[in-house]
């Protein structure tokens, strides 16, 4: 998730951790709609998206 959805962690620009470890940080998110990609790209998430996605392929990369 991208933090300036969640006010506690707005200082952060992503939190990337496996879904039980934000589950007992009580973050849990879900997705009240669903777009295709292409509909996303015109969305005002999108630039959330690609925070999000880079932050992802950091925190993978450093085998956490």
């Amino acid at each position: 998730m991208t933090c300036d959805q969640f006010e506690p962690l707005a200082d952060h620009p992503f939190v990337c951790d496996r879904h039980s470890s934000l589950v007992e940080r009580s973050i849990e998110y879900r997705a009240s709609t669903r777009q295709s990609v292409r509909r996303l790209r015109s969305d005002p998430v999108w630039d959330r998206a690609q925070v999000l996605a880079a932050g992802m392929a950091r925190w993978f990369a450093s085998g956490s």
